[in-house]
Parts: C-alpha cells; structure tokens; sequence
C-alpha cells in the first residue's frame, strides 16, 4: 500500500513539474514575437515620425548618412527572390511527389516518409 502511494504521489509530482515546463515554454513562444515586435516599433518609430509609411516604401533612394531610407529595392529584390525559388523548388517537389506516390519501391517510401515529416 506505501509504495502504491509513493508512486502515486511521484507520477502526480512529475507530471505537474511537467504540466509547468510546457507551460512556461509556451508561454516564451507565444511572448517572444510579441517582444519582437514591439522591440522592433520602438526602434522603428524615430523614422516613421520623420517620413511617412508610403514614401518610405515608394522611394528608391537609400542613402543612409543623408538620411534617406527608401525601401523599394529591399521589397522587390525580396519578391523576386522568393519567385526564384518558388521556379527552381516546385518542379521539384511535385515530380518528387509524383515519383514516390506512383513509382517509388515500398523501403524507399519507409525510408522517405520520416524525412518528408520533418
């Protein structure tokens, strides 16, 4: 009977100490964009008081040390970028797909399912 209740007693403890590390690392992980966030304004909001939102981002100039923050070329390199990437990657991605729902050998699926989860 002790020991049916010192068990008890233990698992009760580890899953409470257990119940409180979840929850503070989801409480860190929800906090932390939030944190980035409102850093990121308030390192952000000297030049938003100087220049408005839209010739920032309209306007191709930057020339920092005179003070003139264009993010135009910023935005669109980005864009296009990302559009590189998306060319060069889905071709790929759907013939691989294609190949292991329709061709691929059953070890080659065991072997590749766990990689494509990650």
């Amino acid at each position: 009977m002790q020991l049916r209740r010192f068990r008890y007693i233990y698992r009760k403890t580890k899953d409470y100490l257990t119940q409180g590390w979840m929850l503070g690392g989801m409480a860190i992980i929800l906090l932390l964009p939030f944190v980035i966030g409102v850093g990121l304004y308030l390192k952000s909001v000297p030049i938003f008081t100087q220049y408005n939102i839209w010739d920032l981002i309209g306007s191709a100039e930057w020339k920092p040390l005179s003070g003139k923050f264009g993010l135009y070329p910023f935005i669109l390199s980005s864009l296009w970028i990302t559009l590189i990437a998306i060319v060069l990657a889905l071709p790929v991605a759907i013939l691989s797909a294609i190949h292991l729902t329709t061709y691929a050998k059953p070890w080659v699926l065991k072997w590749a399912h766990p990689l494509i989860d990650i």
